[in-house]
């Protein structure tokens, strides 16, 4: 490839460290962190601290592929909304009831119906207040129907529910398997379960069925 005029090449014995100091050099000169943050792997040097690093812990969106290990959490993310999680082994079913993130997307993940049972349960007394959306696609177990079973659940009108909410309405299913799920404070989820996957939809505005 022919070399642009604008194109720098730089030999370093740490790239990760380079591409930080750029990284900030930037934010610095237009006063703004960085607002999506995508880490491939596999694993390399300098990985496992990357959450401690300051500017990454403002983004808004991030996305690990095929990441094992990671120290500390995401307690310091205060902006963080959208989190994908694909092939990475990091992130555990305990990590997930401490999140608070609205958008929570999990592929490949090698949990199991427990897990997820787990997970809803957690939600459903009390915990992450703020989650709108939470996907997860487990890597070889199908998702057992008795996630829901072990629910008190009751039919999901999806026609009422796209007249209501006529963006995030078309975010469910054209099927029966649509389950509500209501929690301690009145506030009601979708959930579904479709293979491999469960979706759990929160609609944070009361809707009135009269």
């Amino acid at each position: 490839m022919k070399k642009k005029p604008w194109t720098k090449i730089y030999r370093c014995e740490n790239m990760l460290e380079t591409f930080k100091k750029h990284v900030e050099w930037l934010c610095d000169l237009i006063r703004f962190p960085p607002t999506y943050v995508n880490i491939v792997g596999p694993d390399f040097d300098g990985t496992a601290h990357l959450f401690e690093w300051n500017q990454i812990q403002q983004c808004e969106r991030l996305s690990t592929q095929m990441i094992t290990q990671f120290n500390g959490d995401l307690a310091s993310f205060k902006d963080l909304e959208h989190l994908n999680v694909t092939a990475s082994t990091w992130a555990t079913p305990e990590d997930v009831k401490k999140w608070r993130i609205p958008t929570v997307v999990i592929f490949a993940a090698d949990w199991t119906t427990e897990d997820l049972k787990g997970i809803v349960s957690h939600w459903q007394n009390g915990g992450n207040d703020v989650l709108e959306r939470l996907t997860i696609v487990l890597r070889t177990e199908n998702v057992a129907a008795d996630v829901i079973d072990s629910l008190e659940t009751k039919p999901c009108d999806t026609d009422l529910r796209i007249q209501h909410y006529p963006g995030n309405g078309r975010l469910l299913p054209e099927f029966a398997s649509v389950r509500d799920v209501e929690r301690h404070d009145g506030l009601v989820a979708s959930i579904y379960i479709e293979d491999k996957g469960m979706d759990l939809i929160v609609w944070h505005e009361r809707m009135d069925v009269n």
